[in-house]
């Protein structure tokens, strides 16, 4: 990615997940991400296949949580499923699945590193760890920013 181009992320999620998600988003956000959440893009009226491929055609990641909830939900898996083929097709898209909490992985994702955000300590290390994998990191001012996330976890 170029530095003029703004790292855009799809949060693929259950919706018994959602609080975490919105905590996810946010951080990102202020890591400087553009991020695509369902309630903030979605709004009534709007087709919601349309709107979820739109959102992930334009996404540089998509980031799946994983849980109990979210590997059983059959919207994240068509979410999975148009990512990993843009995926192997060439596009764009890279798929970095989120652990939210302790869950047996699609055995489609078991090859792929994942980030670790199952608890407080692990949160804190792994969004950091995210931000550097989505090459969102390169200021200093990292450690005010690390200091923001532990007194708002």
């Amino acid at each position: 990615m170029n530095k003029n181009h703004t790292v855009s992320v799809f949060l693929s999620h259950s919706s018994e997940d959602k609080s975490l998600v919105r905590k996810i988003g946010n951080d990102l956000m202020r890591y400087g991400a553009k991020v695509w959440i369902d309630e903030a893009e979605i709004k009534i009226g709007d087709s919601l296949i349309d709107k979820i491929s739109e959102g992930i055609h334009e996404a540089d990641y998509l980031a799946v949580s994983l849980s109990r909830a979210s590997v059983k939900s059959e919207w994240v898996k068509r979410e999975l499923n148009i990512a990993l083929n843009r995926e192997i097709s060439g596009h764009r898209i890279k798929v970095v699945p989120l652990l939210l909490k302790q869950c047996d992985l699609p055995l489609f994702l078991i090859d792929k590193k994942y980030i670790n955000l199952s608890g407080t300590y692990n949160y804190i290390d792994g969004i950091q760890a995210l931000a550097k994998d989505l090459n969102l990191l390169g200021k200093e001012d990292d450690d005010s920013f690390m200091r923001q996330l532990v007194f708002t976890t």
